[in-house]
């Protein structure tokens, strides 16, 4: 179904999937976000869009004015709590392919997010530059890589991680594939250093074609990030679910997950760990009967509710997207 067995047509149409459901921002810029990009034989590929994304909860803050700590009360600013925003979204990557063989290829990639609102003290930006060497194999595509990525928060720096990560696809029979993706980064906090530590991310996903138009993919993963503070370390893990169809020149998507987070020792200020679950959900479709030029108009909404043992950490959100996306 893909063109490492030799199906272009197929890998076309993963391509459009993935242009329709697009990337988690949170994770928009890190190593395994080209993963389905380059499943094609493309010499150079990448992708771009560009949104107004009207966003009722711009940091993902807490609504509670009041947060109750172990030394007295602390009252939050306007800033500190949930704020709502028409916002300006970014987001693209490209890749290159240099073959070393016939089966070997060198594969330097670039990606760049950003999430852009009136008050620039909300301005969420991040990019990685990444190298690696992509070996296939009849049924299988071995993808190590090395990288690094920076995120800036409010204009300043606010992280940057070094990062290894090795991703395996094995095709299963015509019509479904395993994608295992594993990852070690190296994170070091700009602006508290109590949170500088080791992340690392096991991914599990199984993607399946129902027929040439619709098909669907569940996945599973666990992270475990050490830190400085043991308040600020955590395991967490959850399972996502994706499903997408269709409909003459309209792909149409939608997708949920659940995530639990656990932390390894209280936070000095509130007495408690972080205990929580993480509810998302999303929709959207991509319109490639309306392009404008070469570019294809979108919309897609995502909801999220934390719910969390700390409130400072407990939030909802409702975000949407309206914009124009092209994939290379």
């Amino acid at each position: 179904m893909l063109a490492a067995i030799g199906d272009e047509r197929a890998a076309r149409r993963e391509l459009r999937q993935v242009q329709a459901s697009g990337l988690p921002s949170d994770v928009a810029a890190t190593v395994g976000q080209f993963d389905q990009i380059l499943r094609s034989r493309k010499r150079v590929g990448g992708s771009f869009e560009v949104a107004l994304a009207p966003d009722s909860n711009i940091n993902r803050a807490t609504q509670a004015r009041l947060l109750d700590t172990i030394i007295a009360p602390v009252t939050l600013s306007d800033d500190a709590r949930a704020k709502s925003e028409m916002g300006l979204h970014a987001a693209g990557q490209i890749y290159a392919r240099v073959p070393l063989s016939d089966s070997i290829a060198l594969v330097p990639r670039a990606a760049g997010l950003a999430n852009l609102y009136r008050q620039s003290e909300f301005d969420d930006i991040s990019a990685s530059a990444l190298v690696g060497v992509e070996w296939r194999r009849q049924q299988d595509r071995f993808s190590p890589s090395l990288g690094r990525t920076w995120r800036w928060y409010g204009n300043k720096l606010y992280a940057r991680t070094d990062a290894a990560a090795l991703d395996w696809l094995h095709v299963v029979g015509k019509r479904a594939q395993l994608i295992i993706t594993a990852s070690v980064s190296r994170a070091d906090y700009l602006q508290n250093d109590l949170q500088d530590g080791t992340i690392a991310d096991l991914g599990i996903s199984i993607e399946r074609a129902v027929s040439s138009r619709v098909g669907g993919s569940i996945s599973l993963s666990v992270t475990r990030q050490s830190a400085r503070d043991s308040g600020y370390a955590t395991w967490a893990g959850g399972v996502t679910g994706l499903g997408w169809r269709e409909i003459g020149k309209t792909t149409l998507f939608l997708s949920g997950g659940l995530r639990r987070t656990e932390g390894d020792a209280a936070l000095f200020l509130f007495g408690d760990r972080r205990r929580e679950w993480l509810v998302t959900g999303r929709a959207g479709a991509t319109f490639r009967n309306l392009k404008v030029g070469t570019f294809a108009p979108y919309v897609r909404v995502t909801y999220e509710r934390n719910a969390s043992s700390l409130q400072l950490y407990d939030y909802s959100r409702l975000a949407t997207e309206a914009g124009l996306t092209r994939a290379f």
